[in-house]
């Protein structure tokens, strides 16, 4: 694979190149083993693990990395490498041991804030679940072992996007004021893009 670590002059760099930049790099949370070695005692070692559970954390940051290569191979699947997109295949399951209940290391410990972020990670998760859900690679983008991979996660992640996406739903949200306009975005994105895809004849 390419070496990643480029210095593009932004006049020069076009959108295929900054692409295959960006998705390499986010691909390294998967593909570099010294990493994986270090991510599994790191609060941040989304799939790296081998533990069956659920993570210890909740990590926005990879959560978001899976939503922004799905976004990449839905629509411009040529722009990534192989081997980015057969990682990517590989480690989707890490999103089902995600639980948004979990405190992601990063996010302040103020009381009054916990419910709001707690919305926030379970919008971004229902966000990347659908998002997971709708990606059907064609036959020759991934190898055959990893469209098994995937083939089986799309069953359970359908499934878990239905039970985050009512979680999200029943929240009582009279009286209560979001500390940042932000976080009333990701909610009624997380809402609208979930419900969306679970319309779609591929989750019936």
């Amino acid at each position: 694979m390419p070496n990643p670590d480029i210095h593009w002059q932004s006049h020069e760099a076009s959108a295929s190149q900054l692409a295959v930049v960006a998705a390499t790099l986010l691909s390294k949370l998967w593909q570099d083993s010294g990493y994986r070695d270090a991510l599994r005692s790191d609060p941040h070692g989304f799939g790296s693990a081998p533990a069956k559970g659920r993570h210890k954390h909740f990590s926005c940051s990879s959560v978001r990395s899976f939503e922004a290569l799905l976004d990449l191979m839905t629509a411009e699947p040529r722009w990534v490498y192989p081997a980015v997109r057969n990682a990517l295949a590989e480690n989707l399951p890490s999103l089902l041991r995600s639980d948004a209940r979990r405190l992601d290391p990063v996010h302040p410990a103020d009381p009054e804030m916990a419910d709001w972020l707690t919305y926030h990670r379970r919008a971004l998760l229902v966000c990347a679940l659908a998002k997971a859900c709708f990606w059907e690679p064609q036959r020759d983008e991934v190898e055959p072992v990893k469209r098994e991979t995937l083939k089986a996660f799309r069953k359970n992640a359908s499934r878990r996007l239905r039970a985050e996406l009512d979680a999200l739903i029943q929240v009582n949200w009279r009286g209560q004021s979001p500390p940042h306009p932000y976080f009333t975005y990701t909610v009624a994105r997380a809402v609208d893009l979930g419900s969306r895809m679970l319309d779609e004849s591929i989750l019936a």
